[in-house]
Formats: structure tokens, C-alpha cells, sequence
């Protein structure tokens, strides 16, 4: 995740491709809770995909990409920032399969 709150990047860094339909990313950020469920989407060994939100997205288009896939969360504008943020990827059942925790000093 980027410090401004503007995507979510998940690595595949398995060797071999990985369904993310229906995976799902819960961000919770001070209490406040955001989460974005994977559409049928495929991740390959060693890529990378960028989860955006809209707001973020649009106010950032830029050619210097570097991750190999990138999807719009339109469910929100941005993964948004705080003191302290927990951001977990869940399979289809449930199961965590990553985690990312951030905590800023004061």
C-alpha cells in the first residue's frame, strides 16, 4: 500500500498462477473499515496488480506504472490513511492469505 492511501499492490510471488475471483482485500484504517472483492481476476507467478481507488486513480493516470495490472475499486475513492492501518487479503473462504500493518508514531 502507498503512505497517501491511494492502492492496495498484491504480488503473486508463487510460481504459478493464482485465481483471485472472489479473494477479498479488508483494510481497516483508525476503525474505519474499507474492503474491495476481487472480480474474476487472475494473478500470474511473479506480477504484481495495483488496487486503486477512484477517486485516487483518476487524479493519478500516469505512463510510469509499474505493476502489471490495475483495477478500480469503485466502492470508494481512496484506501485512506491514519495513525494505525491493517490491510489483509482473504481467500474465497475466509482465510487469511497476507497481511500488512502500519503503525505511525506520533
Amino acid at each position: 500500500a502507498n503512505v497517501q492511501g491511494g492502492f492496495v499492490e498484491i504480488e503473486n510471488i508463487g510460481n504459478r498462477l493464482q485465481n483471485l475471483t472472489g479473494w477479498f482485500i479488508e483494510r481497516v484504517v483508525d476503525g474505519r473499515r474499507i474492503s474491495y472483492t476481487f472480480p474474476e481476476f487472475q494473478l500470474g507467478s511473479n506480477k504484481t496488480v495495483r488496487i486503486y481507488g477512484k477517486s485516487y486513480y483518476q487524479n493519478s493516470l500516469s505512463t510510469a506504472n509499474d505493476s502489471d495490472f490495475q483495477l478500480i475499486a469503485t466502492n470508494f475513492y481512496h484506501w485512506d490513511t491514519g495513525q494505525h492501518i491493517r490491510t489483509e487479503l482473504f481467500n474465497r473462504n475466509h482465510i487469511v492469505r497476507a497481511l500488512f500493518e502500519q503503525t505511525a508514531d506520533d
